[in-house]
């Protein structure tokens, strides 16, 4: 049975855009300057369009009477009221349409807008929001009806094996999703989270980071944040988010396939990320991914068999980013691809590496190697925080008369923490005895269902305060605490990622017992601190 979540604030797909109402003299001649920023101006001859490109835009629909928009839509589905044209009530789904239009309508491609087209499908409301189970089924709406790309410019934090399993098979069915990383500076949210999902952040019209763009392991790269773009009801707005960001990246994507139709969705992938612009450090980082948006490289450069290259010695190790699968090759004999990754938790290293190759290879860090191995193979790896680098190696041919025949490999890297040192407390009846004094403590939730208890003893009386900070906008706090007879308080007014903090609460003689839960039951482990203020005291008369 599908799992279905009530609407609620921390359980909803959301609209990752701040919309700017644009001036009257900027609306009466529109400047999409997103266009020169991305290059798409240096495109200068003409890109073949040999295939009909569709791209389904999963949002609050498109206002399908704007005189910019018509020539560009094809049919959609209304997944909130079925039977109805998928209208844009909210005006986000309009704004997003009129940046791929943009982009296509600059005539760089043979057909112009025939080569891309836009199949709007409203999974979202007037408010903005939308429930999971709907976002899943727009999903396998599109696939059904041979989109080749998904754009969706929402998110949310809660993790939902529904989502996954369906984007899974999106993914199977040679479909590129792309999907905005979300605007509260914190982790990456869902969709774009997921590994089969292209995400995308947002850079400043300098080309600077966004302090409100979302950045971590799963960023894929970044595109130009504000935009002038079509409106509801005709005109133009200023707009602003990873919201704008993503279209941008779908309607280059979408121009190139047409291009290259003998090309598949991870094909396309590659030559998006290996045709970026790096702005921070040498290849991918968390804050910009691999680099910002280059039209001009994503529809002329070829992509190579490893973009990762040159990493054949520990120096030039290649950050990779984390639950994101990259695609390199061992191409001659003694090749060694090095990596590096930032680990900043105690926990189990993660590292699957899946290839049609039956050349023995193995896995090397600086200090300990592993294998050989054959073919696909997973590696669990104990660590502790400090950058890790390892290098796939192929083994040594016996003869060197053997042929060697290049090793294509997909390589994905992810991280799970490990119980935290007050485990098992995860019932009142296991708590974890804390001494009763001002501390602060690190745990984790190493269970998409963990809770955590703690017990205290007040000798004396006093006022005692608690907060819970968590390490992750993915995690959202709850904390209970009550004298261990008595019936619970609940703390819960700071949304995903926000601290709990309680008033002062006045204890007496007796045993008091304290839960931290994250309510975000299905999203992967996350830490948090917790702060205990202890100030011993007698209650005045």
């Amino acid at each position: 049975m599908r799992h279905h979540r009530f609407i609620h604030v921390i359980a909803i797909f959301a609209l990752l855009s701040m919309c700017v109402p644009a001036r009257a003299a900027e609306t009466q001649q529109v400047r999409p300057f997103f266009i020169d920023q991305i290059k798409l101006n240096k495109v200068k001859t003409r890109v073949p369009a040999k295939k009909m490109i569709k791209v389904a835009l999963i949002d609050t629909g498109v206002d399908s009477t704007h005189p910019d928009l018509t020539e560009m839509l094809i049919e959609g589905k209304n997944m909130l009221k079925p039977g109805m044209i998928p209208q844009d009530d909210n005006g986000h789904g309009t704004n997003v349409a009129g940046i791929v239009m943009e982009i296509v309508s600059k005539r760089i491609t043979d057909v112009g807008n025939n080569a891309v087209k836009i199949m709007p499908i409203k999974a979202l409301g007037s408010d903005g929001f939308g429930d999971e189970d709907v976002m899943g089924d727009a999903i396998l709406y599109a696939v059904k009806n041979k989109a080749n790309i998904i754009l969706m410019s929402l998110g949310l934090y809660d993790y939902s094996r529904y989502l996954a399993d369906v984007i899974t098979y999106a993914k199977s069915q040679n479909v590129l999703m792309i999907a905005a990383s979300g605007n509260e500076g914190e982790d990456v949210m869902y969709p774009a989270a997921f590994p089969e999902v292209v995400a995308v952040g947002g850079v400043d019209e300098d080309n600077q980071i966004v302090g409100r763009s979302n950045y971590g392991g799963q960023l894929d790269l970044v595109a130009p944040w504000s935009v002038y773009t079509t409106q509801l009801n005709g005109g133009y707005t200023l707009n602003q988010g990873s919201s704008m960001a993503a279209p941008q990246v779908a309607a280059i994507a979408a121009l190139f396939w047409s291009a290259h139709p003998e090309t598949n969705a991870e094909d396309v992938r590659k030559q998006l990320i290996q045709n970026t612009e790096d702005l921070a450090d040498r290849g991918w980082d968390a804050q910009t991914g691999y680099g910002m948006l280059r039209a001009d490289k994503v529809l002329t450069n070829i992509t190579t068999k490893d973009g990762y290259e040159p990493n054949d010695v520990l120096s030039f190790a290649q950050r990779i980013p984390f639950e994101k699968p990259i695609f390199a090759r061992l191409d001659r004999l003694f090749d060694r691809d090095w990596y590096k990754l930032l680990i900043k938790e105690k926990g189990l290293l993660n590292v699957s590496l899946k290839t049609k190759s039956n050349l023995r290879w193995y896995f090397v860090s600086p200090s300990k190697k592993w294998g050989p191995y054959q073919g696909s193979a997973t590696i669990l790896i104990p660590i502790t925080p400090k950058e890790m680098r390892f290098s796939i190696q192929a083994e040594e041919m016996k003869s060197s008369s053997t042929l060697f025949k290049p090793m294509e490999y997909e390589l994905n890297a992810s991280f799970q923490v490990t119980a935290d040192n007050f485990e098992p407390n995860g019932e009142p009846e296991k708590a974890y005895t804390l001494p009763l004094k001002t501390q602060q403590i690190n745990g984790n939730f190493h269970e998409a269902s963990d809770r955590d208890w703690f017990e205290i003893k007040a000798e004396k009386e006093g006022l005692l305060t608690i907060q819970a900070h968590p390490f992750s906008a993915r995690s959202d706090i709850v904390i209970l605490y009550k004298r261990k007879e008595d019936k619970a308080n609940t703390l819960d007014s700071g949304a995903a990622g926000e601290d709990e903090v309680s008033p002062p609460i006045w204890l007496s003689p007796g045993v008091y017992l304290i839960n931290v839960e994250n309510v975000l039951k299905n999203t992967p482990t996350t830490g948090y601190q917790l702060t205990i203020t202890w100030t011993e005291k007698r209650r005045e008369s």
